[in-house]
């Protein structure tokens, strides 16, 4: 990326400008405000995360439940809520958002103060373990949550209590050391969010501050020994609290928290986690931002991380803060990504390994990581108007990202593997339950990531159906449209509703996945150029440089229509050689989809012994009834088998199964 390579006057169109219409994405979007964030409600009542706040307030009486960040996880949900509300105004659930404003003002502090945890533990204790008790982390989804709750509705009612938090958190930690920085980021998130609604600059000085503070943390490892017995020492004063208040008997009536996580590791696991940890990699504060290079650590951390340093870099033009981060999202995806768009391959870190460490069984891969990576890639495309990131941001949408929440919405996978022995199947519910309300907000803001404009052009960088508004000037008004195949089919159709003619610059994504896409404007051939493909092999085979995107300059009028279509091949991905569990293997994938085999569609076979017959021809099934419609594709296995794959977003929802996404391929039978 050179230093003039980007430009911060490009925006992404806000959701709230567009309207999702879309054969794959409505239905979904449809599960999601219908079923899904009142499912999510309901769990967080039943677990007693919402109860901790009546608790605090004194509406209710009872004992403090959950790890020291569930308040987080209602925070999100009002945030997932709010951006659903903001499209589609719901009575009922805007009754429960009502109900949750309520209860933050019941129980937030006169300071601005608002952590259950501290405030039923310990009465008055503030930040006496940043890096490990989460404190600005749960504060940061609660400054997002009034963000989005003032965009939806336009009431500050939440927004003032937000600021609150915000203007304590200020008052104590600006112009202080390197110490006062929290051990998981989503705070330089909120900060610079609340800023752009506030306009106020001590906001976004403060993010910057917790920014660059990171890595400059002298003798880490003894700070946080230090914070690590103290906070041993506090869970045994809650350990005695809760036998006082329960006695002897300390079992309570609940439901399965289980993750049924699958429980092979790599080799050395604790050692290595202790060396991250001591580190300061699993913080992400083992070196400055600017000498960053690679992604380290904690992959949700990480994502959040690096989307708040994309941000404040394309907000201030700060090339030093880009070119890290550009750096880091290279090296991610050419040495420590998995073909399903997941990062983070290593358990009990939950985050990243060793170059093209990439096993496909105890791979982590944690819904919410993913969803980090989409935030960054967002930021960084804004920054770059480089294709590649807008292509990643597709493939985690319809992979790495969808494949976590299942197709009814109420149950859920936290980690995602690439091969399970039928030891992993959805949960309703999990201990930490972060992942739930991610997808929910994730998919209710999809919109945000179609349209990317300025006053001489429109990027188009996702093919999702929908009908929006943008502005190309003050006094510009432009209809869009879009009407979309995908991931199903190729055909894309995109309608243009002006008043006046205005010549501008429509620049239409060529996704990685294809090649040689026929376009049309107004029903003439716009001739395509392929772009030479660049020789770089990936970890996982899957490149998202590939992509670029095809500028149509033109004089644009009243009823002007674009037409592509792209090829849809059925196509094989590679692993580099140095992902040893892949070599002579094969991903399967058509359009956007990765696929995978699962065991309710191959009875007759063992998937983890399978091998596919090269140079034999893919059979591509539409199956209206199956998974909520699928396409599946049918290759030929040997001994004569049909190998069904499914698309790897809607495995486990089924049951019990085995899957696998690696798949042996021979040329022949001998």
């Amino acid at each position: 990326m050179s230093q003039n390579n980007f430009n911060q006057e490009v925006h992404s169109l806000p959701y709230t400008l567009v309207s999702i219409n879309d054969a794959f994405w409505s239905p979904r979007m449809e599960m999601n405000r219908k079923e899904a964030i009142f499912y999510q409600w309901d769990q967080l009542e039943k677990e007693g995360s919402i109860d901790n706040f009546r608790i605090v307030a004194g509406l209710k009486k009872g004992f403090r439940k959950g790890f020291f960040y569930s308040d987080s996880d209602v925070h999100k949900w009002a945030e997932a809520a709010s951006d659903i509300y903001a499209n589609y105004p719901d009575e009922k659930l805007g009754n429960i958002l009502d109900e949750y404003i309520s209860l933050v003002e019941a129980s937030q502090d006169s300071d601005g103060y608002l952590f259950t945890y501290n405030q039923f533990h310990f009465g008055k204790q503030h930040w006496v373990n940043l890096m490990i008790e989460h404190e600005l982390y749960t504060l940061g989804h609660f400054i997002e949550a009034g963000v989005a709750h003032y965009l939806a509705t336009g009431s500050d009612r939440l927004l003032k209590r937000s600021r609150l938090a915000a203007d304590l958190i200020v008052r104590d930690f600006m112009d202080k050391s390197p110490e006062m920085v929290c051990g998981h980021e989503e705070i330089e998130i909120a900060m610079i969010r609340l800023f752009y609604v506030t306009l106020d600059t001590s906001y976004l000085k403060m993010a910057e501050q917790f920014i660059e503070r990171r890595g400059r943390i002298k003798h880490f490892a003894f700070k946080l020994i230090r914070q690590a017995r103290s906070q041993m020492k506090r869970s045994g004063i809650i350990s005695n609290q809760r036998l006082a208040y329960y006695g002897e008997d300390k079992s309570k009536p609940g439901f399965d928290f289980s993750e049924n996580l699958q429980k092979k590791e790599p080799p050395f696991i604790k050692l290595r986690s202790a060396l991250s940890f001591l580190s300061g990699k699993y913080f992400q504060e083992n070196k400055p931002v600017r000498k960053i290079t690679s992604p380290v650590g904690h992959s949700v951390r990480w994502g959040y991380f690096a989307s708040s340093v994309a941000m404040l870099g394309r907000m201030k033009n700060d090339y030093s803060l880009l070119q890290p981060m550009n750096l880091a999202w290279h090296n991610m995806v050419k040495k420590k990504m998995y073909v399903t768009g997941g990062i983070g391959s290593l358990p009990v870190i939950e985050g990243f390994g060793k170059d093209y460490e990439l096993n496909n069984d105890y791979s982590y891969s944690e819904t919410c990581a993913a969803i980090g990576c989409i935030f960054w890639n967002n930021e960084m495309l804004q920054a770059t108007r480089n294709a590649a990131f807008a292509d990643l941001t597709e493939w985690q949408l319809y992979n790495a990202a969808s494949v976590g929440i299942a197709l009814d919405g109420k149950s859920y996978l936290y980690r995602n593997p690439l091969e399970s022995y039928g030891t992993l199947v959805r949960k309703p519910w999990f201990e930490t339950s972060c992942c739930p309300s991610n997808v929910s907000r994730l998919w209710a803001s999809v919109g945000k990531y179609i349209y990317m404009h300025n006053t001489e052009n429109i990027w188009v960088n996702q093919y999702i159906g929908n009908q929006s508004e943008l502005f190309l000037t003050d006094q510009d008004t432009l209809g869009i449209s879009m009407v979309s195949g995908l991931p199903w089919d190729g055909k894309v159709t995109i309608k243009l509703k002006m008043k006046i003619e205005k010549e501008f610059t429509v620049h239409l994504r060529i996704p990685s996945w294809t090649k040689a896409p026929q376009i049309t404007v107004n029903n003439e051939t716009a001739e395509v150029k392929d772009v030479k493909p660049l020789n770089i092999q990936t970890a996982s085979g899957y490149n998202p440089e590939l992509a670029y995107y095809f500028p149509l300059k033109r004089k644009w009028k009243d009823g002007d229509s674009v037409t592509i279509s792209f090829p849809m091949p059925v196509h094989y991905f590679t692993a580099d050689r140095r992902v040893k569990p892949d070599r002579g293997r094969v991903a399967v994938c058509r359009g956007p989809l990765l696929y995978c085999l699962e065991s309710p569609d191959n009875t007759q076979v063992d998937l983890h012994r399978v091998c596919l017959l090269a140079g034999n021809g893919a059979k591509i099934k539409f199956e209206p009834e199956m998974l909520k419609g699928i396409n599946t594709i049918i290759l030929a296995g040997i001994g004569g088998k049909e190998l069904v794959f499914i698309p790897y977003y809607c495995w486990a929802n089924r049951g019990r199964s085995d899957m696998k996404v690696w798949v042996k391929k021979v040329k022949s039978e001998k």
